[in-house]
C-alpha cells in the first residue's frame, strides 16, 4: 500500500511539473494611434498539445492628445488566424472582445487593460489590433500583449489526482 501512495504522488507530481503554461509576452510601442489608421499586430505562438487554451490581454499607459476637455477613445481587440484556414483572414475572438479604453485629453498618463480573452485551443498566430476611435485626436501608447499558451490537466491527470487523494485518506485510515 505504501508503494501505491508513493508511485502515486510521485505521478502527480511529474503531471504538474511537466504541464506548464508557456508564456508569450511582448512589448508594444511606443506608438501613436490616429483616427481612420488602425495600427494590427501579429504575433507567432509557442503552441502546445491539447487540450490547452490561450488566454490574451493587454496591460499598458496611454496618453491622449487633441481639444481640451475630450475623452478619446483607444478600441482594442484581438484574433487570431484559424487552424484550419492558415491563409484566410483572421478570425475575430467571440465578444467579450472590443475593449474602448477611454483617455481623457491632456490628463497625462493613464493605465489601460484589455482582456483576457480566452481561447480555448492554442493556434499558431495571434493578433491585437488598436484604433483611435475619435476624430482629431492622438493617443500615445505602450505595454505589453500577454498571451499565454496554458495546458488543461486531461481527465487522466485529473483521476491520478484524486486517486492519490484517496489512497492517501485510506492509508491514514488503516494506520488508525
Amino acid at each position: 500500500m505504501r508503494t501505491l501512495i508513493v508511485t502515486l504522488a510521485f505521478l502527480t507530481i511529474m503531471s504538474i511539473v511537466t504541464s506548464r503554461a508557456v508564456a508569450d509576452q511582448d512589448g508594444i510601442g511606443p506608438l501613436t494611434a490616429v483616427a481612420g489608421q488602425p495600427i494590427d499586430l501579429f504575433f507567432p505562438n509557442h503552441v502546445l498539445p491539447p487540450p490547452s487554451r490561450k488566454v490574451m490581454s493587454f496591460t499598458g499607459m496611454a496618453e491622449a492628445f487633441g481639444p481640451p476637455g475630450i475623452a478619446a477613445i483607444l478600441g482594442i481587440h484581438f484574433d487570431y488566424i484559424d487552424p484550419n484556414n492558415p491563409t484566410g483572414p483572421p478570425v475575430v475572438v467571440p465578444s467579450p472582445n472590443f475593449y474602448m479604453e477611454a483617455v481623457q485629453t491632456g490628463a497625462g498618463l493613464v493605465p489601460i487593460n484589455a482582456g483576457p480573452v480566452v481561447l480555448p485551443f492554442c493556434p499558431e498566430q495571434v493578433s491585437i489590433h488598436f484604433e483611435n476611435l475619435t476624430p482629431n485626436t492622438e493617443i500615445d501608447f505602450t505595454g505589453i500583449f500577454d498571451h499565454t499558451c496554458v495546458p488543461i490537466p486531461e481527465p487522466a491527470t485529473l483521476a491520478l489526482i484524486v486517486m492519490s487523494g484517496l489512497a492517501s485518506i485510506g492509508g491514514r485510515r488503516l494506520r488508525a
